[in-house]
């Protein structure tokens, strides 16, 4: 007997979407599930990118900033009463059995712009991006001052920077976690979204295509202590403004939220930036932009040496244009986010491309070449498979119902044994 079937096509919604899924589907089957997976970064508000580590055994969950620009590891103790402390809770090591107190005793006091902390170090696992670090020395917050702490998006923060950066003999935990072997190549992506909406992340090993456009550019490390670039110029306006003829270190430092350079070349860019005739003096001397006109306001770019595969040495532009760079302060005027950082010997002096340049270009922290990679940000692409925790059988069977549900068959009435 024969039995009639007739083709029915699926519409363009439902094309898409099955499209969508099987997608989907063979990204998750393709990942590595047994290798690190992204860590989920939170936008806040342009300024803190925020994302989660496990501390303890059952683990407790430290929302965390995860920071290029230093290199000790801390979480607020339950210890500590100050009240940035309290905003979160803090790690209870009373809770945790693989905790153990450090032999050596080391203790450490950290001073930040607007704020510091002292405690101790510890021993505990920790969990971070899908990778289990055992016996890990982590510094743990017994007290705090300043404002700096208080209402903040986070209460940890994981220093990611070379080791020379890490106090009380600390070793940062990416030095820690490439000791232990837990990754095929000893490298970190940070990817930043420029809306809250969007997905930020942090891929360990890894390094998602999805993430960039066009070509990583290769930017050897100059000073392993930040991940510090070689800075060759800023242009404002496609012109150079002559603050780097020998060449200057430059940070690539997701621990700051804007941009900054030393007091002299910080005055000359934004000299350039409103025009030198747009100064306005304070008492005492000190002089202050006035408000920049947002609509006629020029591009500012970051000129990098870069180095080819075969070690040629060449120029990057990195442009930022005036949303991208400039604070508003109200309809069509605005201040650029640029501040002076006078960063002392050995660490500086240093000028810092913080949140406001890595959330337009992706950069990728790369230790066993000593480089920092940097690429235009892919930010129009669909992040959501690569923070999947979906299992590869249950988006087969999503994806098999939506299949079935785009396939009708028109039978006859009478049964076929």
């Amino acid at each position: 007997n024969t039995v009639p079937l007739s083709k029915i096509t699926r519409s363009t919604v439902e094309h898409t979407e099955l499209v969508q899924m099987l997608a989907k589907v063979h990204a998750h089957l393709l990942l590595d599930l047994d290798g690190p997976t992204p860590i989920l970064l939170h936008n806040h508000q342009n300024t803190q990118y925020v994302g989660s580590i496990k501390v303890g055994t059952p683990p407790q969950n430290m929302v965390s900033i995860f920071d290029t620009g230093s290199g000790t590891f801390w979480v607020p103790s339950k210890a500590c009463k100050a009240e940035g402390c309290r905003e979160r809770a803090p790690f209870d090591n009373t809770k945790s059995s693989t905790f153990a107190e450090d032999p050596h005793k080391d203790r450490f006091s950290i001073k930040y712009g607007s704020g510091a902390v002292r405690g101790k170090v510890v021993i505990d696992d920790i969990q971070v991006g899908g990778l289990d670090l055992k016996q890990a020395r982590i510094g743990v917050v017994t007290s705090e001052q300043g404002g700096a702490f208080v209402d903040a998006a986070f209460s940890g923060l994981v220093g990611m920077a070379f080791p020379q950066l890490a106090r009380a003999g600390m070793t940062p935990v990416f030095d820690q976690m490439m000791d232990a072997k837990l990754m095929k190549h000893n490298r970190f992506t940070f990817f930043m979204s420029q809306s809250e909406q969007a997905k930020s992340g942090i891929w360990f090993d890894q390094v998602p295509k999805s993430l960039f456009k066009g070509e990583l550019h290769k930017h050897p490390v100059k000073d392993q202590r930040y991940w510090s670039v070689n800075l060759l110029d800023i242009k404002v306006g496609g012109k150079s403004t002559g603050v780097c003829p020998k060449g200057c270190l430059a940070a690539v430092d997701s621990g700051t939220s804007l941009l900054t350079a030393p007091t002299n070349i910080a005055k000359t860019v934004l000299s350039h930036i409103n025009g030198l005739g747009s100064l306005s003096m304070l008492e005492g001397g000190a002089s202050q932009l006035e408000c920049v006109k947002m609509s006629t306001a020029p591009r500012i770019t970051f000129v990098v040496e870069a180095e080819s595969s075969d070690g040629a040495k060449y120029s990057v532009d990195y442009d930022l244009n005036p949303s991208e760079y400039m604070l508003v302060e109200g309809q069509d005027c605005g201040r650029p986010g640029l501040s002076a950082l006078d960063v002392p010997p050995p660490n500086g002096p240093v000028a810092i491309l913080g949140d406001m340049f890595m959330s337009k270009f992706t950069s990728v922290f790369d230790r066993d070449n000593k480089a920092v990679y940097i690429a235009r940000a892919d930010q129009s692409s669909n992040k959501d498979i690569l923070f999947s925790d979906k299992e590869t059988d249950a988006l087969l069977e999503q994806a098999s119902q939506v299949a079935v549900s785009y396939t009708h068959l028109t039978l006859p009435t009478k049964r076929i044994v």
